[in-house]
């Protein structure tokens, strides 16, 4: 079972043209800043508060899965030594219910990364959220017409890189990214699902578990 532990990074490249007027009768000349995407999300203060609950969490369920993992495999070697002295019957009954609780631990951690991956692209969203908005204003400050994150150039030079500028901007403005969990419902446009049918009277019934003996 992987870890639920994820890594949070900008859901995409930024890019964004600023400072050129719609108004203006002659083009802009084209002034050019990148930003370091990766760098801003391992060094804002505001990002590394959320990487550290997001972690923190994911090694609480990662602890209480491999503990459980423990529990249920000693039952089973338990299960398998007592296995002479019990009826087929009851060797049956308890592996099913061994075999039970084993996929509700599973579902149960696949639930929880689901619900990991969700809150961590919020953090992302709010994380590039504030960030769009402190590129733009200095963009605008400096007469930057277009800002490109580095992962999509092939070179830059030096001087364009305006990362720092950012991370010291998002660290005074104190801003705020907050790690929610659970995490809210995403919106979805899909139709809701029919709930299953009931079995009628009658109607044939789930096939019983083999017996292994």
């Amino acid at each position: 079972m992987k870890r639920i532990l994820m890594v949070l990074a900008l859901s995409a490249p930024l890019a964004l043209a600023a400072g050129a007027g719609a108004q203006q009768q002659q083009p802009a000349p084209l002034v050019v800043a990148v930003v370091d995407g990766a760098k801003l999300t391992n060094s804002a203060k505001a990002m590394k508060a959320a990487q550290d609950e997001a972690e923190t969490l994911a090694k609480r369920f990662d602890a209480d899965f491999t503990n459980e993992q423990k529990k249920l495999q000693q039952e089973y070697q338990q299960l398998e030594k007592d296995r002479l002295k019990i009826t087929g019957r009851e060797y049956d009954q308890r592996l099913q219910r061994l075999n039970a609780r084993f996929a509700e631990v599973r579902r149960t951690a696949q639930i929880r990364q689901e619900q990991m991956s969700r809150a961590v692209r919020h953090v992302q969203q709010q994380f590039r959220s504030e960030v769009v908005k402190v590129i733009q204003a200095i963009a605008v400050e400096s007469g930057y017409t277009l800002v490109l994150e580095r992962s999509a150039v092939l070179h830059a030079a030096a001087q364009l890189d305006i990362t720092d500028k950012v991370i010291e901007r998002l660290d005074k403005a104190k801003i705020q990214v907050k790690f929610e969990f659970p995490p809210k419902a995403e919106p979805t446009s899909e139709a809701p699902q029919q709930p299953p049918a009931q079995n009628k009277p009658g109607a044939p019934a789930a096939p019983a578990p083999k017996k292994t003996n």
